[in-house]
């Protein structure tokens, strides 16, 4: 019985060195679909506990194959995390990804200082189908021997893909589906679809055309930390030819290539690790193109990354930002024989499944990786510590760190109290002042003393100044505040003053002064309220409070008028 005793023990303290979070017990949702027992095993190893209930908002952490099942209403920044960004689209979607790049070339061009990749250098030409003037355009360069791919912009595994070899038949097709849309709907809906021009000569393995898959990991919005992993190949069964209209041909992701009744018999021989592909590349390629020794490991990868940077550059002012964000993103690339590399698409929901010995060894570890990443980022985010170095890196390269340039940032243990300036109609008058906290203005105001205003023998249109003497001006303190505010709470109130790195807070009384030019006699002064807000702890929960303090009380100075 005793030892039985101390391996449960020694099991405990195990499970309690592998949990990264402070609770014994932080939950998880993962939804059904693409190897989601992958991600399930990998929490649980973490010492997580898992909940089954889709509606169950007590989660920490929720993995899901789409973002529409994500409530971003309720989500809570800072307590818990979810594997998607609500605008990702901004990349991820073929369209907006193309118009995000073209945007983001437009602004660069313009300053001529700024080092970036032309579009026709990464990116296949490519036309917006629903805009009318890059349709006509694309008719008019597009030539009946060329072969164009046409694309659906929010799907993925190759869904809705058709090549095109006769513009002419193309328009057709167009005119008939917007012609039956006009007849059923009344409208013509988007066709949401891209077209773009084929590569024909694609780099071969083996006459067999490939493209290759790998990571993008964002594991913070919060400063904005993006992460580069390395994957790996997926090669068609089928010899290349550009006259084939088979898909599988074209198409080299494992769902087109499942397909083939052969499949299960040379499934292995579909992915490849990038080391078979660098040791390919350097015994079959770089003779005769004249490349460097591990070409594949070096150059490549840093061409990768410099896209990848290309790709959040161009969005990045657009990405909603919270602490809990964060998402692993599948970016497909292929290289042609000029060993030019050429971006293809961005997946939101790379396939995690894992059919071949290959992908048993390139997914599951970097998978395992990105979660522990972004849980380690998203707790040194959440109480504002230093987040590099990260211990839980290992293989992701980053690739952008947002942290070495100031950016003003949410943070929820910096400020435990932050003056709002109460609604007022009246303008600021000189004895007014601005303090600049945490990127927000804080606009405080002087209350003048009690004393009595000096007597004058004519009463003058001009406005009079009853602020008083500089000597006079009565301000309340921090320490004043403090005490008032631990006085109006029932929890203790939890006061942090304002480190070096930001101004000062000065808890200042905002007054509202009500003033009538044209009759002296009715000058008040109406009381001022400071409004705190109070971090207060119930537990291991932590929640904010707004508590009007009123100030003193100020009788209206009494005015004489000598007649």
């Amino acid at each position: 019985m005793s030892k039985t005793n101390e391996n449960d023990a020694s099991n405990k303290k195990e499970k309690k060195r592998t949990a990264l979070y402070p609770d014994n017990s932080p939950t998880f949702y993962v939804g059904a679909g693409n190897n989601s027992e992958l991600i399930i095993s990998i929490l649980k190893n973490l010492g997580w506990e898992q909940i089954t209930e889709s509606n169950d908002d007590t989660f920490r952490l929720k993995w899901v194959q789409c973002g529409r099942s994500i409530n971003w209403n309720t989500f809570r920044e800072g307590e818990q995390m979810v594997n998607h960004i609500p605008n990702c689209s901004l990349f991820t979607n073929k369209l907006n990804l193309l118009c995000s790049l073209q945007a983001f070339e437009k602004s660069q061009v313009q300053n001529p200082n700024k080092v970036f990749i032309p579009l026709e250098e990464y990116l296949p030409l490519t036309y917006k189908l629903d805009d009318r003037v890059d349709r006509e355009l694309y008719f008019a360069n597009a030539k009946n021997e060329e072969l164009w791919i046409c694309k659906p912009v929010s799907m993925n595994q190759g869904k809705g893909i058709y090549l095109v070899r006769d513009p002419e038949m193309l328009r057709q097709k167009l005119e008939l589906t917007e012609d039956g849309q006009q007849k059923r709907f009344g409208i013509t809906k988007p066709l949401g679809r891209i077209i773009q021009k084929y590569i024909r000569n694609p780099l071969l393995i083996n006459k067999r055309k490939f493209d290759i898959r790998c990571y993008m990991l964002v594991s913070n919005t919060k400063p904005l930390m993006v992460f580069y992993h390395q994957g790996y190949l997926r090669l068609s069964m089928n010899d290349f030819n550009n006259e084939d209209n088979n898909l599988i041909t074209h198409l080299t992701n494992q769902f087109f290539q499942k397909k083939d009744p052969q499949y299960k018999e040379i499934k292995e021989d579909t992915t490849w690790s990038m080391d078979q592909f660098n040791e390919y590349i350097n015994n079959e390629v770089a003779g005769t193109k004249g490349l460097p020794k591990d070409w594949v490991l070096n150059d490549l990868n840093k061409r990768i990354c410099e896209i990848m940077l290309q790709v959040v550059h161009s969005a990045r002012f657009k990405l909603q930002r919270k602490i809990g964000y964060f998402g692993i993103y599948g970016y497909d690339f292929m290289i042609d024989e000029d060993m030019k590399t050429w971006l293809i698409e961005i997946n939101v929901n790379p396939a995690i499944t894992t059919n071949t010995d290959t992908l048993v060894k390139a997914i599951p570890p970097a998978i395992e990786e990105g979660i522990k990443i972004s849980i380690e980022c998203f707790e040194k985010a959440r109480s504002n510590k230093k987040i590099l170095p990260l211990s839980a890196q290992k293989n992701y390269v980053l690739i952008y760190n947002e942290t070495k340039t100031p950016q003003p940032r949410p943070n929820l243990d910096r400020s435990p109290t932050v003056l709002r300036r109460s609604m007022s109609t009246s303008p600021q008058n000189s004895n007014t002042k601005s303090t600049i906290v945490n990127t927000q203005t804080v606009t405080t105001t002087v209350i003048p003393n009690q004393t009595q205003p000096k007597q004058q023998s004519k009463p003058k249109s001009e406005p009079r100044n009853n602020s008083g003497s500089s000597s006079n001006k009565k301000l309340i303190s921090l320490s004043q505040s403090e005490n008032l505010g631990k006085s109006s709470l029932p929890n203790e109130a939890i006061f942090k003053p304002p480190t070096n790195d930001y101004t000062k807070l000065k808890l200042n009384a905002l007054a509202q002064r009500n003033k009538n030019q044209s009759n002296l006699t009715s000058l008040e002064l109406k009381p001022a309220t400071v409004e705190v807000f109070f971090r207060t702890r119930s537990g291991k929960t932590e929640r904010i409070e707004r508590k009007p303090i009123p100030t003193t009380v100020f009788p209206p100075p009494k005015i004489v008028i000598k007649s």
